[in-house]
């Protein structure tokens, strides 16, 4: 499967730290595939590798979100990586938030 061209023109902005920041997807993908590889401890996967098959569970889910988080500004829940468990999901994922909300921020679980 091939995100191609159609969805490398559109722009993510995000607040990051304060600052205004744009990322296209590709510069979103180039960001997921750095924190893969930090949170996995290897480089073995592509834009389509599930998550979950290259050894990712959910701690490291956790992790990987949070170091997005601090790259790009995007706050998701980890069901989102459950539910988009790949490099391309997550990044069109964080696209789609923008265009519907104009917010990376997912909603944000209760505490008991």
């Amino acid at each position: 499967m091939s995100w191609g061209a159609e969805v490398d023109a559109h722009v993510v902005p995000a607040e990051a730290g304060g600052n205004s920041q744009e990322f296209d997807l590709e510069e979103v993908m180039g960001h997921l595939r750095e924190v893969w590889s930090e949170v996995l401890g290897h480089a073995d996967f592509d834009n389509g590798t599930n998550f979950f098959e290259v050894g990712g569970h959910s701690v490291k889910a956790t992790s990987m979100l949070i170091k997005l988080r601090r790259r790009v500004g995007a706050l998701l829940p980890v069901r989102e990586v459950f539910d988009h468990p790949t490099i391309q999901g997550l990044a069109v994922l964080v696209q789609n938030r923008i265009a519907a909300s104009g917010s990376v921020s997912g909603p944000r679980p209760g505490r008991s």
